[in-house]
């Protein structure tokens, strides 16, 4: 039986991309991706920071968006 030392790297380091900007369709081997939905992040992003700049106050507010992962040969 063998057992994993936590203070010690694995031998072949694992690559995950989180940023799913299309990098994990051009890789060899292709990337383990979480795929966020950058675009319709952007108007509550945007909406957030000019409510935040007319009020001078920082919202609390959670926004929620949902992710999916793309299985890559990396990881």
């Amino acid at each position: 039986m063998t057992t994993h030392d936590p203070r010690r790297s694995p031998r072949e380091p694992t690559l995950i991309d989180v940023a799913a900007l299309g990098v994990h369709e051009s890789t060899r081997p292709s990337l383990t991706t979480v795929i966020n939905p950058v675009v319709a992040m952007t108007r509550p992003a945007g909406e957030l920071l000019l409510d935040q700049i007319a009020t001078g106050q920082t919202s609390r507010e959670a926004v929620i968006f949902p992710t999916s992962l793309f299985p890559g040969d990396s990881a």
